[in-house]
């Protein structure tokens, strides 16, 4: 069983010329139950894996709280700056504002 995801299994989004991965890497948890190391060591794995899709929203298990607002998106910008580069990569907000951005600014 392979555990990478294929370009060929990419989906396009909608209209869009953007093409996804089939799974998407959910990060409600960053902040609340995973630390940044681990949130970095999750993204990592996804990307080497395939995985070039990133759920930040964080509405599903309860109601938003205050002070874990926008720590996942927070987390997400340390690790691209970490990380350099990611021209690939999407994130996007399932729950709230909906957006799509590209992932491919260069980050210092």
């Amino acid at each position: 069983m392979s555990y990478y995801i294929e370009k060929q299994d990419y989906r396009r989004l909608g209209q869009s010329d953007l093409l996804i991965s089939p799974i998407t890497l959910g990060t409600m948890t960053f902040g609340e139950q995973n630390t940044e190391s681990e949130a970095f060591l999750q993204l990592d794995w996804a990307i080497s894996h395939g995985i070039n899709f990133i759920d930040t929203a964080e509405m599903y298990p309860v109601p938003p709280r205050e002070n874990t607002f926008t720590v996942t998106e927070t987390i997400l910008g340390h690790w691209l700056k970490k990380t350099k580069e990611r021209t690939d990569c999407f994130s996007d907000q399932s729950c709230g504002t909906k957006k799509i951005i590209k992932l491919d600014t260069q980050w210092t």
